[in-house]
């Protein structure tokens, strides 16, 4: 199975689906993953997210804003610092 591009928006439990599609990941360009810290600290660990991101993609940018580039291992940190705990950004995430 190929995907070219998936797109993940599940309120916060991104963590549980991506670790059961270790194949689509795989095999995938890209994620398209809304990010918001605090809906994904409520029903999951940001830390084990964002390592499991590593596994898969080495670049990450905002989708409104390319420029606005983030690190795989601590974009959750980082939209949380940059945006506010309350705020969805949506961030695409590939492979260089």
């Amino acid at each position: 199975m190929v995907a070219p591009l998936l797109i993940v928006d599940i309120e916060g439990a991104e963590l549980d689906a991506l670790r059961g599609m270790t194949r689509v990941l795989e095999s995938c360009s890209g994620l398209i993953m809304e990010v918001n810290p605090t809906a994904i600290s409520d029903l999951g660990n940001p830390n084990e997210l964002q390592t499991l991101l590593t596994v898969y993609f080495d670049e990450a940018w905002n989708v409104a804003d390319p420029t606005d580039r983030y690190d795989p291992a601590t974009v959750v940190v980082d939209v949380r610092t940059r945006h506010g705990d309350f705020v969805s950004v949506d961030i695409q995430f590939g492979r260089r």
